[in-house]
């Protein structure tokens, strides 16, 4: 049985070794001309800072335990979470980050309080040991499903448009002539989730399950957990993708008549 006295603290040098293999990265596609340094540079650095505030946060709030501060917290990270997904939309409709906003806070509110008041059933609504850490997995997951099922649909309406119109002339509503790529779009948003899940605990012991055995946890206990947040992972990322499309492709059609020439 681990025993969190186990426990190894990290020191700065510790985090500066860390840092070497990113470094080293960045070096040898430098040197083989390859041009991925940039993007590395930029997102190790903005990762490094982000976690180390988020951190310095956390133990502030894990100090004061003021609800009020929690939930603005949670607002912010999902105000990012939505601005980032509607960022990797490369060619968005009108209206694009208000449905992407609106669906992952209500997926992100149905999703935390159902792991936090019938899952883990904490005792204080919003202690933040637990909301916190368990809204920021859900967040990211609701970033990867909303863009790239945004992306997916906005993408292949406009490649079809002949096909679509052709299903408006023959009487199809705007959800039947677009059911195809409605389909493909959730498919597509799934896919990351969908992969992790196959490939977990054979290929790859996932982050919460790692990080907690770290701690001292007992290894079948953070199974346990992983296993709950690969579930509400999958909601998710499912029900995020899903209300996408659903309200997403509306913005592309007049009524039922025809398609918005400005949008395709």
């Amino acid at each position: 049985m681990p025993d969190s006295s186990t426990y190894i603290q990290l020191d700065w040098v510790s985090m500066m070794a860390g840092s070497a293999l990113i470094l080293l990265t960045i070096a040898i596609s430098f040197w083989r001309g390859l041009g991925a340094e940039k993007d590395l540079f930029i997102a190790s650095v903005r990762c490094a800072g982000q976690l180390l505030v988020m951190g310095l946060v956390l133990r502030y709030l894990f100090r004061l335990r003021e609800w009020y501060l929690v939930i603005g917290v949670l607002v912010l990270m999902t105000g990012f979470a939505a601005w980032e997904s509607y960022r990797r939309v490369r060619k968005p409709v009108a209206g694009t980050l208000w449905v992407i906003s609106a669906c992952v806070f209500v997926a992100t509110l149905i999703s935390v309080s159902y792991l936090t008041h019938v899952v883990v059933r904490v005792r204080v609504w919003y202690d933040p040991q637990y909301l916190i850490p368990l809204a920021g997995m859900i967040l990211g997951q609701a970033v990867n499903g909303a863009a790239i099922a945004a992306e997916r649909l906005t993408q292949s309406i406009r490649d079809n448009v002949g096909d679509i119109e052709t299903y408006l002339a023959l009487g199809a509503t705007p959800r039947r002539a677009c059911r195809k790529h409605l389909r493909d779009a959730v498919h597509a948003g799934l896919i990351p989730t969908v992969t992790a899940m196959m490939v977990a605990g054979i290929v790859k012991l996932p982050g919460m399950m790692t990080g907690q055995i770290l701690a001292g946890a007992d290894p079948f206990d953070a199974t346990l957990y992983q296993i709950v947040i690969f579930f509400a992972l999958s909601f998710m990322a499912g029900i995020t993708a899903m209300m996408v499309v659903e309200l997403l492709h509306r913005r592309f059609f007049v009524g039922d008549v025809r398609l918005r020439r400005e949008a395709v």
